[in-house]
Order: C-alpha cells, then structure tokens, then sequence
C-alpha cells in the first residue's frame, strides 16, 4: 500500500520501476515479476484508495469475468470438434464455468486481496486460449494475451503445453506425426514469446526463475512426496472442506462422495453404450491435459492443508478440473433401444452436474465463513490496538505479542510488515493535517510485532524480548487473546526466561502493506 500512496503523491516513476524489478522492491522473502498484478491493484487504488470492499469487488469481477471466459472457451472448443448439438455444447460449457465459478478451493484466491495474481493471470491464460480457438487467424491477440498471463504470474509458463495439446486435440491431420508436427508451429510462437519474457525478467530482477528466498524458499524445496501426497493436499482437491469450518460427519461431506460415485458410474456407462464417445475423448484429453500442465509449476510451493490454507495455488488448476469433470459425466447421446432408457441416463447425467455444482456452492458458502471470521478478528485487533495506543504515555510504542497468521485457516498476519496495513489510512491520509504527537496519524509508526517470521513462527527473539521488558518506559506489552478477541496488557515485571526462545529478528520500524479488512 505504501508503493500506491508513494506513486500517487508525488512519485510517479515508481510505475516504470514495476517493470523494471521485483514485485513491490521485495528481495528478502519472494522475488516475483509481476507487473500487471501490481497494475490491477493501481487501479483499485485509483478508485478506492484505502478501503478494502473496493479490492474485494474488484476480486469478485475478476473470478466472474474468468468463469465467462471458461464459458466462451469451452463452447468454441466443442463446437470446433462438432461435439453433441448446440443445446449439449451450451449445457456443458455452462456447466464448465459454473463448476468453476463456485469450485470450493477458489474461496482464498477471491477473498484474499494479496492472491490477486492467481485471478488477474488466469484471465489472462482464459483469453489467450479463447483467442487461439476462435480467432485462429488472428493467433497475435492470442500471443499478446500469453505475454500479459506472463506479466501476473509465473505459472503461465504452462500455456505453451496447453496450447500443444490444444492444437493436437483441434488438429484435422490423419497421422500423429503430421499432428505433432503442426502442434510444433502453432505452439513455436508462443516460446519466442516465452523466451522474450525470461530475457525480461532476468533484466529486471536478476533471475530467470526466482520465486520464494531465504528459509522459505528452503523448506519448500524439502519433502516433496509429504507435500503433495502423505499430507493429504492432492485429497484436498477433490474433497475441499475446511476442517475448521466442517465437522467430519457434516452432511455436505456425505453428499459429495456420493455424487462422485454417481458420476463414476456415469463415466463407466458412457464408456459402454454412448455413441459419441470417440468424439469426446478428445476434449476429455484435453482437460486432463490442462490439469497436469497448470499443476506442474507448482512443483515447489504445492501444499492444501485442512483448513484449505494454500489452496490459491488450485485455482487455475481447477479449469482443467472442471472442464474434466463436465466432459467426462456428460452423456450425448446414449441409446439403449431395448430399454428405450437413453433419455433417463441422460437426464440423470444433467441433474448429477447440477447437483454437483450446488454442492460445491454450499461448500464453497461453508469455506468463505473462515475469510469472514478473519476479517471480524482483524477489525476487532484493530479497535484493540487503536485503545491501547490512545492510552500510551509521550514516546512510548506498543509491542504486540501472539497475533495469529491465519484464522480457520483464512490468512491475517504472514510477515511483520502486514500489521501496518491496518493503520495506513490514519498514517498517510491524516498525517498532512494532524500533526499531534499522540494522535492516530501515527500510529504505524507506535506499534511494533513481537513475533512473527515469514515462516509463522511461534518463537520471539530473545534479545528483543529482553529489550522490552527491560525498558518500560520505551515499550508497552500486550498480548493478543484468540478467545476474547482483544489484547490483553501484559505485566513485564513477570517476564522469565521462558519467554525467549528462538531466531533473529530486530525492531525496525514498519513497512507498509496492503492487507484485508
């Protein structure tokens, strides 16, 4: 938020200076190139400067324009192959978008403000695809839409394969050789691209593939097998509940199991006595496709915990999910003429599409109460801090202590810097006119974290625990009570050693960033 304000009052190069380094300056914990995300949230600021419903609305459009974008991709994409009639082309691609649209693991990326990135490139990669399948002859839009899906996030790097198998899917050739052939030059293009943009981003932040650093970027690159399997993430996909939010006998979770057996039973009817099944394996590959290759550059940061932290990282994943689901449970044209039944299986694969879409929805409504809990907690600290400031003698700072990283699940503090969000409209927007050493204007600048590393770490630093309760007159203790939902005062004459436990961190005055109300 700090870089917003910055850009609009007085220091407008720090536009060019996105396109030129890392995301927002960061080096010490992330080293991202995103160019066009930080756009999207410039705009947003434009219209809506601190408060945070206009980069939730914002979210909001994002999700809804991409589950458009699936809708007009899918329908080009089936009626390219000739698959069903239009009334099947169009149930199907609205099945796809809705799936999509209310898919339980997409309630972090549209509630969270910082997971902008995952929303603003899939956009980008929808309309690339949209464009290569219905605007064929005009593959620059498609081109230009790729660089942009570059510019969010770093996983675009995936639409070069997506296009490779779209290509082979839409391909009229006899052999598989001539197939991989023409996929080659129509997917060529797109690595000249890919290679313009790495050149970029070299230039602009010193590596071709950066992503997180430090001991981050160290634990990620640990226990790959316990991350994607033993730990349940791949489970999580299929069956998106927070733990926190949903009780282990809870209805929904029954339902949901009970409709992917229906649709197994659809898949295996299909494959017996649907008539157009030839014709839909194509698109049925393709899904698959889109699924793995949108996965794989997740390599390194994949991980759905339980209560669904993380599962922004699913996001553009969950197209290809939903394009499999639809393509493979729907039924064309089944005809079992001694039965006369084909209408009734058909039917039946429409209302288990239906009925899947409305589970997700109810699960998707259960998954969003966490984000609403983290916000009513972040609101309430805030109102917390805000008295305990007022009450602070001439000079003095308030040091928080046990301030919780996620809530159900939902993220609220990651990292030092996030607190200061919550005070950035009294620090910038009053401290022109309020100059009084006490008053609000500055209250960033009087409230400091205790705890916290980038890796959520429970332990303090043991000089710095020494340092506040040594100097009273300097720092005033609270601690952060989850059950009252309020700071509680802490008495510093009671401190021990017990307190003090672990890794480096300082005192430093606090940065400003934009977090979530």
């Amino acid at each position: 938020m700090l870089y917003l304000y910055r850009l609009f009052n007085g220091e407008p190069e720090l536009f060019l200076s996105n396109f030129t380094g890392p995301w927002v300056g960061e080096r010490s914990l992330y080293l991202f190139f995103r160019p066009l995300t930080e756009v999207s949230l410039i705009v947003d600021y434009f219209f809506n400067h601190d408060k945070a419903y206009g980069y939730h609305l914002s979210n909001l459009i994002w999700h809804t324009t991409n589950a458009f974008l699936l809708f007009l991709f899918s329908k080009a994409l089936l009626e390219k192959l000739t698959i069903g009639e239009e009334r099947d082309r169009l149930f199907m691609a609205a099945c796809a978008a809705s799936l999509f649209a209310v898919f339980p693991t997409q309630s972090e990326a549209v509630a969270w403000i910082l997971a902008r990135a995952d929303l603003v490139s899939t956009f980008f990669l929808l309309l690339s695809l949209y464009f290569f399948v219905a605007k064929h002859d005009k593959t620059i839009l498609s081109l230009v839409a790729f660089l942009a899906c570059l510019l969010s996030k770093e996983t675009a790097i995936s639409l070069p394969l997506i296009i490779f198998a779209l290509s082979i899917t839409l391909s009229q050739a006899q052999t598989a050789k001539q197939k991989i052939v023409q996929a080659s030059k129509e997917t060529a293009p797109y690595l000249v691209v890919f290679a313009f943009y790495l050149v970029w981003r070299y230039l602009a932040i010193g590596k071709l593939v950066g992503g997180y650093v430090g001991s981050i970027g160290e634990r990620l690159y640990e226990n790959f097998f316990a991350r994607w399997v033993s730990s349940g993430s791949l489970w999580q996909l299929l069956h998106p509940f927070n733990q926190a939010i949903f009780a282990e006998n809870h209805i929904l979770r029954l339902i949901l199991r009970l409709l992917y057996a229906l649709a197994g039973v659809l898949v295996i009817i299909g494959t017996t006595i649907d008539q157009k099944l030839p014709s839909k394996q194509k698109p049925i590959y393709f899904a698959l496709a889109f699924l793995v290759a949108t996965m794989l550059p997740n390599f390194q940061v994949w991980g759905l915990s339980s209560s669904m932290s993380g599962s922004r990282i699913a996001y553009l994943p969950s197209v290809g999910l939903a394009l499999l689901i639809v393509f493979s449970v729907y039924l064309l044209s089944p005809k079992l003429l001694p039965l006369k039944s084909g209408p009734l299986l058909k039917t039946t694969s429409q209302l288990a599409l239906v009925a899947l879409m409305l589970t997700f929805a109810c699960i998707t409504n259960g998954n969003n109460i966490a984000w609403l809990n983290s916000a009513k907690m972040i609101r309430e600290l805030k109102s917390s801090v805000e008295s305990e400031v007022a009450r602070l003698a001439d000079g003095q700072k308030l040091v928080v202590f046990n301030l919780p990283s996620r809530v159900d699940g939902a993220f609220t503090f990651t990292m030092r810097s996030m607190l200061a969000g919550l005070f950035q409209a009294n620090s910038l927007a009053d401290s022109k006119a309020n100059s009084k050493a006490n008053s609000l204007a500055d209250i960033s600048d009087r409230v400091v974290p205790l705890d916290y590393h980038p890796n959520w770490s429970i332990f303090v630093n043991r000089h710095d625990f020494a340092s506040v309760t040594a100097q009273p007159q300097l720092y005033k203790l609270a601690v952060y009570d989850a059950a009252l939902g309020k700071l509680v005062p802490t008495d510093l004459s009671q401190a021990n050693e017990q307190a003090t436990l672990s890794a480096s961190t300082a005192l430093p005055a606090l940065s400003l960033s934009l977090i979530h109300i």
